[in-house]
């Protein structure tokens, strides 16, 4: 039987898409969902129509999402759940990769079970992407209250505002879009350094996404090697972050194990 090419083993590292997906469907039904229902039921309490020349409409639509910022404060929508089940598809994945990497390498099959480590990471993975998740929409009722100033000193209709509201509503989807990915690369990699370093494998070689999209300081770090029981390496060297593959935001690139590397590098 052929050993998997390093090409193969790196597909097995990169974080599952369908665990990106299905957290971005979430945050997207929980808070885009919940900030159109409870904007359209405050106009609706406001009693907001469309007036021409009349500016207590405008003032009506601040006051609507005046309310819907109370209700965030007061009865914030249920946080969603962070699908434990992803982060079962990533430790399946992880499994996977690990018994390639080593069948790759040349070492010997070993059975491979996911640490307390693990559950610790992920655990830690749930709280940290709480916090992010929880600013959604916040950060969303502060850009469509800049809108609508804007757009009401403009001169603009309620009928106007309705349009920018669902298109503000667009960049609050999009967010959380990117805010899915990045915490699923994050899930992906804080595994990762559990499950590998459990199996023996605590080195590994920085591999990119090799596009135009890759950050120069993850370009400086391709093909260089670090472990994972080691502080991570500078990947930027303007504000000193520091990160393993797929920890700093919206980071693509993966740990390869040096097995793999050595391996390839043999064959």
């Amino acid at each position: 039987m052929s050993r998997p090419g390093q090409a193969a083993i790196v597909a097995r590292l990169r974080p599952p898409t369908g665990v990106e997906r299905s957290i971005h469907a979430k945050l997207r039904k929980t808070y885009v969902g919940w900030l159109r229902r409870e904007f359209l039921a405050a106009l609706r309490r406001q009693g907001v129509t469309d007036a021409v020349e009349d500016p207590s409409p405008r003032m009506r639509a601040l006051a609507a999402l005046a309310e819907v910022r109370a209700k965030l404060v007061r009865d914030p929508p249920a946080m969603p759940d962070l699908d434990p089940d992803g982060a079962i598809i990533v430790t399946r994945a992880n499994r996977a990769a690990i018994a390639a990497t080593r069948w790759a390498g040349g070492l010997p099959s070993v059975p491979v079970v996911s640490s307390a480590e693990t559950a610790l990471r992920v655990a830690a993975w749930q709280v940290e992407a709480s916090r992010y998740i929880e600013a959604i929409p916040r950060e969303a009722i502060d850009r469509l209250e800049r809108m609508m100033v804007q757009k009401f000193t403009d001169g603009s209709r309620v009928e106007t505002i309705a349009k920018a509201f669902e298109e503000q509503l667009g960049v609050t989807d999009r967010h959380a879009m990117l805010l899915a990915r990045d915490q699923t690369a994050k899930l992906n990699a804080w595994t990762h350094q559990a499950d590998f370093a459990t199996a023996g494998l605590n080195e590994y070689v920085w591999s990119t996404s090799d596009d135009e999209r890759v950050r120069e300081g993850h370009r400086e770090l391709d093909g260089t090697v670090h472990r994972w029981d080691e502080e991570p390496p500078i990947v930027d060297q303007r504000t000193q972050e520091r990160g393993h593959p797929g920890e700093v935001f919206q980071c693509r690139c993966v740990a390869l194990p040096v097995a793999v590397a050595r391996g390839s590098a043999r064959a």
